[in-house]
């Protein structure tokens, strides 16, 4: 959705939940509407709204959830268990950040090396290739890990420029070239980082970033964005055009 692409999340919120409405099962709609409300910060949205959609689309839904939530090995867990369910309704990155973090969290990056390469590579090419390259740095093969952090630097991607960009600021920040990484991270800007929330706070290959005075700034751009955003949404809300969502008793049994 080109709101989405502009960092509009309030009416994407809008937009999506008018066409699930219409059509409950276009499930890259589906996906877009939790990603959406995590942009927002607004996990409790997110979470009401995959609990109502058809049982067969709620794996896909709750793997950004649970790594949103703090919960990686409850997100690989999910994508292990239903292989066959990835279609674009996740966003490019989210399966690999959810293996890789989940094999962090375990202190088992080995695992993370063998399982990353199963993801189906016409989608998930380009994300896999980066944090292929961020697990080997940690396993300490330097060597790999710039080769394939180089390799990134090198894609032609034109149909998909928002991803890429992102994946070659991890790529410089990977190869010690903080400045770089830095500048790219400016040049892609707040409004199209999709998963504004995992760069900021998650990202492993950003970790001897957040201590510089420039990316705390980008930070506090991206979280002031979504503050005024969630303000926006508050006031549709209000105006009965997007649905007050909040978590409800019947969800006790969610994954996360």
């Amino acid at each position: 959705m080109r709101a989405y692409s502009g960092g509009r999340y309030a009416e994407a919120v809008r937009l999506g939940e008018r066409a699930v409405a219409i059509e409950p099962r276009a499930r890259w709609v589906l996906g877009g509407v939790v990603r959406f409300y995590l942009e927002l910060e607004d996990l409790d949205a997110a979470r009401s709204f995959a609990a109502e959609q058809m049982e067969s689309a709620r794996p896909a839904l709750w793997v950004p959830i649970c790594l949103f939530a703090g919960q990686p090995q409850r997100a690989a867990d999910i994508i292990l268990a239903n292989p066959d369910r990835w279609t674009d309704s996740l966003g490019e990155q989210v399966e690999a950040y959810a293996i890789r973090d989940a094999a962090i969290a375990a202190g088992e990056l080995t695992r993370a090396r063998v399982e990353l390469p199963k993801l189906p590579s016409e989608l998930h090419g380009l994300y896999r290739t980066i944090v292929l390259a961020q697990v080997n740095l940690a396993l300490g093969d330097r060597a790999e890990a710039e080769r394939l952090a180089r390799e990134v630097l090198e894609w032609k991607e034109p149909s998909y420029p928002g991803p890429l960009q992102y994946a070659q600021v991890v790529a410089h920040a990977l190869l010690g070239q903080h400045q770089a990484a830095l500048d790219a991270l400016e040049r892609l800007g707040v409004q199209r980082l999709k998963g504004w929330w995992y760069a900021v706070n998650r990202e492993p290959a950003f970790n001897l970033l957040r201590s510089d005075p420039r990316f705390q700034a980008f930070a506090s751009k991206a979280r002031a964005h979504a503050a005024e955003q969630r303000t926006l949404l508050e006031q549709m809300r209000e105006r009965g055009e997007a649905p007050r969502r909040a978590v409800n008793t019947g969800m006790k049994s969610a994954p996360c």
